[in-house]
């Protein structure tokens, strides 16, 4: 099984959109114990279960996978890199392909 670590795309998301922590694991059909482990980084989302939170947050899951990717490389200080993840996540989300 595929899965990534989304944690805290997937929060940022859910708290944007102010929906709570079990709005969120009911829409998507997972436990809210493991919907905290996913936003807490302390488990992978498994791939199935990203395309069902990212449904119920209403974005694309090339979105969530992207904006994971872009955090990595914020973190290890690759500026250049981010700016690139940034100018394709804003296609992603216009839909431009």
């Amino acid at each position: 099984m595929d899965a990534i670590t989304a944690g805290n795309v997937l929060r940022d998301l859910r708290e944007a959109r102010h929906v709570s922590l079990s709005e969120l694991a009911r829409l998507a059909g997972c436990s809210k114990s493991s919907l905290s482990k996913y936003e807490l980084n302390q488990k992978a989302t498994p791939i199935e279960v990203l395309a069902r939170l990212a449904a119920a947050l209403k974005v694309r899951e090339e979105v969530v996978v992207l904006r994971s990717i872009r955090l990595r490389y914020t973190a290890l200080n690759k500026g250049k890199i981010a700016e690139v993840f940034d100018e394709l996540i804003t296609c992603v989300e216009d839909g431009v392909r």
